[in-house]
């Protein structure tokens, strides 16, 4: 047995392993001199052991800057379950789209405005009647807030009834000249809306006529005009698939190819 105050076993063990680093790090400063002066096969050979070397030791090589290519916003990592989007505001990693998360916030946004705008109208429709009433005033008030002029009540009942000469004459020649306009103005020529037949709904809006695609196209942003312009631009492809190269040729015209 070993005296007391002699080294103990755990004492002895770091020793060693001490006296080994110090070694492996002397062989290491040789090999990096004889790598230095090296060419050829034998220089791949002291490359090789001197990694091994670095790794028995713990020294890793220093981490550069990142030059991978940037992400982007909306950009996603994994499938299915555990697919992520990027948002670059945060710098993170989340399980919503936030592209998608903003046109809604955009959209909701919008709807607010449009109700507040509605509710303003109608308030200040409500105001007027009750005015109207106190003043006992007829007035046919618009939805859209737009107050024509007021047909007062007239107690003169009986200078309608008995109208004179002058009255006469001033409502023919008031008559004579409302026809003239009439005849004056043309009819204004009603345009036909191209893309008719390739509407499914009569708003831009989700509405009666449309798919479960379709549903999901507008409540990210698109628009009925839109959809119909884009079947008939496809309406045209087919067209021109069928009907050779010189029709090929007119639709390429009209539609050029991307980039």
């Amino acid at each position: 047995m070993a005296p007391r105050g002699s080294s103990t076993a755990g004492e002895k063990l770091k020793v060693r392993n001490a006296k080994k680093i110090a070694d492996r790090k002397k062989r290491l400063a040789n090999l990096q001199a004889k790598h230095k002066n090296a060419s050829g096969p034998d220089k791949v050979r002291l490359s090789r052991s001197i990694t091994a070397l670095k790794n028995q030791l713990g020294i890793k090589p220093p981490k550069g800057p990142y030059t991978g290519p940037k992400i982007k916003h909306g950009d996603t990592k994994g499938h299915g379950r555990k697919k992520e989007y990027y948002n670059s505001s945060t710098k993170k990693y989340q399980k919503t789209n936030p592209i998608t998360d903003s046109k809604k916030a955009a959209l909701e946004k919008d709807r607010i405005k449009k109700n507040k705008e509605a509710e303003e109208k109608i308030a200040k429709i409500n105001k007027q009647k009750q005015q109207d009433k106190i003043t006992g005033t007829k007035r046919f008030a618009d939805i859209r807030g737009n107050n024509p002029t007021p047909n007062p009540v007239n107690n003169n009942s009986q200078q309608n009834q008995n109208p004179t000469t002058e009255t006469k004459v001033k409502t023919n020649e008031v008559k004579d000249k409302t026809v003239d306009k009439k005849e004056v103005v043309e009819k204004k020529e009603v345009k036909k809306d191209p893309l008719a037949k390739y509407r499914r709904t009569k708003e831009e809006g989700v509405g009666k006529g449309d798919t479960r695609i379709t549903k999901k196209l507008k409540k990210s942003g698109f628009t009925e005009t839109r959809l119909a312009k884009l079947r008939a631009k496809n309406a045209e492809f087919q067209a021109a698939k069928k009907g050779g190269k010189a029709a090929m040729k007119k639709y390429r015209e009209k539609y050029p190819k991307r980039g």
